[in-house]
């Protein structure tokens, strides 16, 4: 198996043997069940030591990639049920199927033949939002106790009847060990669950410090925003790198969003970013110029822009500050100004972020100077 080339590049291996799923990645109407629990899933790993990673529609309904790093990078696979008309899930329902159209257990069996993600595969699951009807083999055991049941919690009878339609569909002998079935998010209401995973976002930002002010529904919406961006994205990259910048979002990616959305009084709250920034400007020569009305005027136009940044679920102030950070880290000039102005000339020069600036209530420069605090 050979992921990097000669000339170094790393093969961007998780869309490799990607199949045609494409129809799927087109109506997110009709799987909005599966990006709350996209959603939910990549929560609850936001405080993991790795940089994890979550996609939509590539092989699976939701990839969860436990390790971003290409040399540690490993997949769970979800096929994600939404089964509110029809019931649980039985062992029946799962093998029924032929060799021409295979059952569902057999098409995520059938992961295991892809040459590029074979050796990768963590897991494979089916995530059902009504639970399964299963016998299992201890009859003592209760499946809605659980958050997921393995193949090996399986009776003997359901074993057989995944073994024989796997055999029928793939001509594969061998059951993977890492197969499961998880109990999904119970409610199947899209503002419930909504609002579940909107509490789930707001116990995790108390969790991360409990004097941080947050809009947790805000949050949620620039988060569900982004992987429907993510779902609906059919571009096959080749690089892992690009995979990674445009269908997947992270645990840190995540992390950010809560930060930049959230005010710590005394710390990242307007006011502190504005005596930040008033530290330098006693020795501006621009603002010094500037009479009283003009400095009031000014404050004004920065505080319009942090007010419009902190309560918008668009990604382009996100996209926006990485870019200011990113000229900043290139610039040489002395003074704060000076600075801002460069790179307001560098950023003008692309349509990336006209968005940002259609309103005549600040300019480029007030933008700059905002998110500019994050570096000095």
């Amino acid at each position: 198996m050979v992921d990097i080339t000669e000339s170094g590049v790393v093969i961007n291996f998780a869309q490799e043997d990607k199949e045609n799923e494409d129809s799927g990645a087109q109506t997110f109407a009709k799987y909005w069940y599966q990006y709350n629990w996209a959603l939910l899933h990549i929560l609850n790993n936001c405080i993991s030591t790795n940089e994890c990673a979550i996609t939509m529609e590539t092989h699976e309904d939701v990839m969860f990639i436990n390790d971003t790093n290409f040399s540690n990078a490993s997949l769970d696979l979800f096929q994600v049920k939404e089964r509110s008309k029809t019931g649980r899930l039985t062992a029946n329902k799962i093998c029924s199927g032929s060799k021409d159209k295979p059952s569902v257990i057999s098409k995520m069996i059938s992961h295991i033949n892809k040459k590029r993600i074979s050796e990768r595969i963590n897991r494979i699951a089916l995530v059902s939002s009504t639970g399964y009807n299963f016998d299992l083999a201890n009859p003592e055991d209760s499946i809605d106790k659980k958050d997921y049941i393995s193949f090996d919690h399986l009776s003997e009878s359901v074993k057989d009847e995944i073994k024989k339609a796997v055999i029928r569909d793939l001509e594969i002998s061998e059951i993977p060990s890492f197969i499961q079935f998880i109990n999904g998010i119970k409610t199947t209401s899209l503002d419930e669950s909504s609002m579940m995973i909107v509490g789930k976002i707001a116990t995790y930002i108390d969790s991360l410090d409990p004097n941080l002010s947050s809009k947790p529904k805000l949050i949620y919406d620039a988060i569900a925003t982004e992987l429907v961006k993510i779902g609906c994205d059919t571009t096959r990259y080749n690089k892992w790198e690009d995979f990674l910048k445009h269908k997947t979002i992270s645990n840190t990616q995540i992390n950010k969003i809560i930060d930049r959305r959230s005010i710590n009084p005394g710390v990242n709250d307007f006011e502190s970013i504005w005596n930040t920034l008033f530290n330098y400007f006693n020795h501006e020569h621009e603002y010094n110029k500037l009479n009283f009305k003009g400095k009031v005027e000014f404050k004004n136009r920065l505080k319009k822009y942090f007010s419009l940044r902190i309560s918008n679920k668009a990604l382009i102030f996100d996209a926006f500050n990485q870019k200011v950070k990113s000229v900043f880290s290139e610039c040489s000039d002395d003074s704060l100004f000076g600075t801002v102005n460069n790179i307001a000339n560098n950023i003008s020069s692309t349509d990336d972020f006209e968005g940002i600036f259609d309103s005549d209530d600040f300019t480029i420069v007030d933008a700059i100077f905002c998110e500019i605090c994050e570096c000095i």
